[in-house]
């Protein structure tokens, strides 16, 4: 299993044919979209988001749910104080 971040779309690349500039939680990172070059992406859309490729197309709900997922696993990590990364 991997761990998909979900991202938006913010612009595309005018060097390299398969790069999205992309935003999640104020974080920017340029994602290859070679794995999806059969579909069509847009300013705007929402992607999966795995070790720098993304993987899947989803929906604006979708990315909605497991973004609030993300924070409410990190807000308990937090809140348990968890030391795991010391």
């Amino acid at each position: 299993m991997c761990l998909g971040i979900p991202m938006q779309i913010s612009a595309f690349s005018e060097e390299h044919e398969h790069i999205a500039h992309c935003i999640q939680g104020g974080i920017k990172r340029e994602v290859n979209t070679y794995l999806l070059n059969d579909k069509t992406l847009s300013t705007g859309d929402y992607v999966l988001v795995h070790v720098g490729y993304a993987i899947q197309i989803i929906d604006d709900d979708d990315a909605m749910q497991r973004q609030a997922l993300f924070k409410e696993m990190n807000s308990e990590k937090m809140t348990k104080g968890d030391k795991s990364d010391a």
